[in-house]
């Protein structure tokens, strides 16, 4: 059940800048282990359950929290003209 061959960019961890796209890649991976648990195995199957509902929470949070950061600049735009695009926007 490893995910780390499924799995083509960087772990999360690895970089101290979190992008949307690795996030996408991390739900992604995340779906990929869901289809590969052994479904015959009921705490296997439990236990990567509750993993991937902790990591659609924690993806949530990061969600709204990139819409408040996209709200603000837009707002910025609007009035000021100048946007500096936030880093926790910028891709790889």
């Amino acid at each position: 059940m490893g995910s780390s061959a499924y799995r083509k960019e960087k772990p999360l961890n690895e970089d101290k800048r979190v992008t949307l796209e690795q996030l996408n890649i991390e739900l992604f991976s995340e779906l990929h282990r869901l289809r590969e648990v052994d479904a015959s195995d009921p705490d296997a199957l439990e236990a990567e359950v509750k993993r991937s509902k902790a990591v659609e929470g924690i993806s949530k949070t990061i969600i709204a929290n990139a819409n408040t950061v996209l709200d603000v600049t837009r707002l910025r735009a609007e009035y000021s003209k100048q946007v500096n695009v936030p880093r926790m926007l910028e891709g790889d």
